[in-house]
């Protein structure tokens, strides 16, 4: 991952993100949807990588619109992937501080316990599916986000467990 080109600024006592361009991000209020509630979106660390490698315009341009009209959630499974592929302490610094932009989303007492029957179900239909995909999928539907992601297994979890994917 290579994140050392991003600039990141959180303002104090504001939520959202504000993508300028691909070296200046922001964290401005959320745009406000007529007082409609904005849709929750997990982006899983899959896009994020991508998204920070830059390697693609219309990958890049989604996570963009996603920034600017959704509610986006990490949990922290996310996070520790993130930090894990990190090249350097300054990224993992940017990492920290981006993070911060974000709703932040937890298990619930039943979390892990879900997540290990969707990966023994999915095991049963032959498909092998790591269980921090299948943590990240349940996690999703506890909090009712939609999931963006590029890992191409989620669509054998889609098919076990009431989740929504964006397409990509």
């Amino acid at each position: 991952m290579n994140v050392d080109r991003q600039v990141l600024r959180k303002p104090p006592n504001r939520g959202g993100v504000e993508v300028h361009n691909k070296n200046e991000i922001s964290f401005p209020g959320s745009p406000a949807l007529g007082g409609a509630k904005l849709p929750k979106i997990l982006i899983d660390t899959s896009v994020w990588i991508e998204y920070f490698r830059n390697r693609s315009a219309t990958l890049s341009n989604k996570v963009d619109e996603i920034l600017s009209k959704k509610e986006v959630y990490v949990p922290k499974i996310v996070i520790a992937e993130l930090i894990q592929g990190a090249k350097s302490e300054r990224e993992v610094s940017i990492i920290r501080d981006f993070i911060e932009a974000f709703s932040i989303i937890d298990q619930t007492e039943d979390t892990w316990f879900k997540s290990g029957e969707l990966s023994f179900d999915l095991k049963k239909k032959g498909k092998i599916v790591n269980l921090t995909d299948c943590y990240i999928a349940v996690i999703a539907q506890e909090h009712s986000c939609q999931i963006f992601t590029l890992d191409e297994h989620f669509k054998d979890i889609q098919k076990s467990l009431n989740i929504v994917l964006i397409n990509h």
